[in-house]
Parts: structure tokens; C-alpha cells; sequence
């Protein structure tokens, strides 16, 4: 189930009330498994919904001067696209990184969720800066040669052995 994962993510930077674990575990969703390089979604699309990874690894991905560009990587729990409730249009693929579990979840039923409960609009918020913060780590400081670049190419590696 994805409220496992998602609930565990969201305990590790905001307290949630038990009221909204239980809007969590009632989650309607579709899950769906994807192999080594599936496209979760692809730049254009309109989503509906958005994807929580459950298991594996997903990557935001992105042609930039005929080079495939990773730009994020998502662990189980993390919601990669949840932006796309408010910019409808993406500007990314989302990848699965050797096999990945994802659960879909419709943007109708989230912002209904969302506006019900101040508490998980704020965890969401949140959420959303965490992962803003990550990628301006991950953008603004390529030159670092040390733990961080090594760290992405060991998790690339990983995922993709040679």
C-alpha cells in the first residue's frame, strides 16, 4: 500500500495527526509496476494523477543538447510529480531506474484531501520544498568533485551496472 511509505516520509519531516494517517490509508489508487527504463510519464503529458513510488527508483530525465540529463532521483515514499497539481503540463520524463512499484493517485481525490486538511497541505508543502532544496543542491554545485558527485554515481551505477 502507498500510505506506508508515504506516511513514513512525510513522520521524517512534519508530525501528522491521526486523522491524517487514516485520509492517507484510505488513499484510492492504481498500482503499477514498471521495468528498467519504462517511462512513468513522459515530457507533454497532462497527468491526472500522481505517482508515489512504493519500490526501486525513479529519475527525472531530460534531453538537454542530445544528452539524456538525470535531474532528480526518488526513493519509496516520495512523490516526484506532485507539482503537477498546480503545473499541469510536464517539462521532464519520469523514468523507473531498475524495477519500480508506483501507486497512482488522482489529483481530484488529492486536492479534495488537500483542502480538507490543513496539516497535509502543509506536510505536502513541505515536501515540495525539501525536494526544491535537494535539486538546487544537486544543480548548483556540479563542480564538486567529493562525496556528492561520487554519491550520484554510485546510486547511477547501481541502478545501471556497466
Amino acid at each position: 500500500m502507498p500510505h506506508v511509505k508515504l506516511i513514513a516520509r512525510l513522520l521524517s519531516v512534519v508530525e501528522l495527526s491521526e486523522q491524517d494517517k487514516v485520509r492517507l490509508q484510505q488513499m484510492p489508487h492504481i498500482i503499477k509496476t514498471f521495468r528498467d527504463g519504462d517511462r512513468v510519464a513522459r515530457q507533454g503529458d497532462v497527468p491526472v494523477h500522481c505517482a508515489v513510488v512504493m519500490t526501486g527508483m525513479l529519475s527525472r530525465r531530460r534531453v538537454v543538447s542530445e544528452r539524456n540529463q538525470i535531474s532528480s532521483i526518488y526513493v519509496p515514499g516520495d512523490v516526484p510529480d506532485l507539482h503537477t497539481l498546480h503545473l499541469p503540463v510536464l517539462d521532464h520524463d519520469l523514468c523507473s531506474e531498475g524495477t519500480s512499484t508506483v501507486a497512482f493517485i488522482s489529483h481530484s481525490h488529492l486536492r479534495r484531501m488537500l483542502k480538507e486538511s490543513p496539516g497535509l497541505t502543509n506536510a505536502f508543502w513541505r515536501e515540495t520544498l525539501i525536494h526544491a532544496a535537494i535539486y538546487r543542491e544537486w544543480v548548483e554545485n556540479p563542480g564538486l568533485k567529493g562525496g556528492a558527485a561520487k554519491s550520484r554515481a554510485s546510486v547511477l551505477r547501481a541502478c545501471h551496472p556497466f
